[in-house]
C-alpha cells in the first residue's frame, strides 16, 4: 500500500504502512477488542462494551502502531513524527485525534482484506451474541 496523506486544518499528516508482521500482530489483538460486544436484532452494537475497550492493551498497542507511522506538517515547519510529539501535538490539535486513529486503521489494516481475504478470516471469528 501506498502512503496516505490529507489535512485536516492546514495540517498535513502522512501516513505510512508498517512492516506487514507488526500490522499483523497488531490487527490479531484488534480481533480480541470483539469479545464481548453484543449485536441487538436491529444490528446496533452495545456501545457501552466498545466504549469500554478503549484503555485496553490492544487499543493502546494499535494507537502506538499507527503514531509511530504518521509523520505531520503545519504550514512550512520541518515534519515531524507524531508518536515523538504525542501530547504538544493533540493539546493543540485535540479534534484531529479520532480522525487520525480511523485513517491510521485504514492505512495499516486495509490490505490484509485484499482478495476475499475477509471471507476466510471472518470465518474463523466467533460470531456476535445476537441479543
Amino acid at each position: 500500500m501506498n502512503p496516505h496523506q490529507f489535512e485536516l486544518d492546514s495540517i498535513t499528516y502522512r501516513m505510512t504502512p508498517a512492516n506487514a508482521m507488526a500490522g499483523w500482530a497488531a490487527l490479531k489483538q484488534a480481533g480480541k477488542l470483539l469479545e464481548g460486544i453484543k449485536v441487538s436484532q436491529d444490528s446496533h452494537l452495545e456501545i457501552g462494551t466498545l466504549l469500554a475497550h478503549l484503555g485496553s492493551p490492544q487499543v493502546a498497542e494499535i494507537e502506538q502502531l499507527i503514531y509511530e507511522h504518521t509523520t505531520v506538517q503545519a504550514n512550512q515547519d520541518k515534519p515531524f513524527r507524531l508518536a515523538h510529539q504525542l501530547e504538544t501535538h493533540f493539546n493543540q490539535h485535540r479534534s484531529h485525534l479520532i480522525r487520525i486513529l480511523l485513517e491510521g486503521c485504514k492505512v495499516q489494516f486495509a490490505d490484509f482484506f485484499k482478495g476475499g481475504a475477509w471471507n476466510s478470516l471472518s470465518a474463523l471469528m466467533p460470531t456476535p451474541v445476537q441479543t
